[in-house]
């Protein structure tokens, strides 16, 4: 019986990785051909909300006002806050006066009655009462002031902070503080970026040493 045998290979040649070389460069070419390009950024996602479906009980968690008592505290009447389960009342006493301590102590003082006394009706609603601190300066939008650190000092500044913190502890207030509103306004905030980080930075490291924060993490 005579056999045939198998042809032989050539020194060097491998015909298995010749044509697993192949198929690699027909992927990469399809690849390239039929695969669409990559998003530059990431397409919009559009939010469906079926208002048919219940998700349990309102809590009223954010329930609250922005300026939405008298400057004396008096009004309105009490149902207009417990009728929507309000939790919050957040104000300074703004635009009462030609300013705040940045223009006059006067003028501080009387947007500080005005917020002493939103925060004593608050309190008596059983609400919690958010301080802005930047009404009270003067930085309201409707005044023209300094801003706090302008040419480097920081003097008047400082004296803003101690005194509005001594009249809060000199009340036995507990408030949380909204340290400075809406920085990239214009009216509320008129000086660099820098400054601005530079102020709350600031004011924060001394509220923060003054005020120690009670069981529920408010600082009075």
């Amino acid at each position: 019986m005579h056999t045939t045998a198998p042809p032989r290979t050539p020194p060097g040649h491998r015909p298995g990785r010749r044509a697993a070389s192949a198929l690699v460069t027909l992927f990469a070419a399809l690849a390239g051909t039929l695969l669409p390009a990559a998003p530059s950024q990431a397409a919009d996602t559009s939010v469906t909300v079926d208002f048919s479906t219940a998700g349990g009980a309102p809590t009223y968690h954010a329930s609250g006002m922005i300026y939405g008592m008298t400057p004396n505290g008096s009004l309105p009447q009490d149902h207009f806050f417990t009728d929507i389960k309000w939790h919050f009342m957040r104000a300074g006493g703004a635009q009462l006066n030609n300013g705040g301590y940045a223009t006059s102590l006067a003028d501080y003082q009387t947007r500080w009655a005005s917020a002493l006394a939103q925060y004593k009706r608050t309190a008596a609603l059983g609400g919690t009462f958010v301080l802005l601190p930047h009404d009270l300066w003067g930085a309201d939008g409707t005044t023209n002031q300094g801003w706090p650190g302008d040419n480097g000092d920081w003097t008047q500044f400082d004296s803003f902070v101690t005194q509005l913190i001594g009249d809060v502890k000199a009340n036995n207030m507990t408030v949380q503080w909204d340290l400075w509103n809406e920085p990239d306004g214009s009216g509320f905030w008129g000086a660099s970026q820098t400054q601005y980080l530079q102020m709350w930075s600031r004011f924060y490291a001394k509220v923060r040493a003054a005020t120690p924060p009670t069981a529920g993490g408010r600082r009075t």
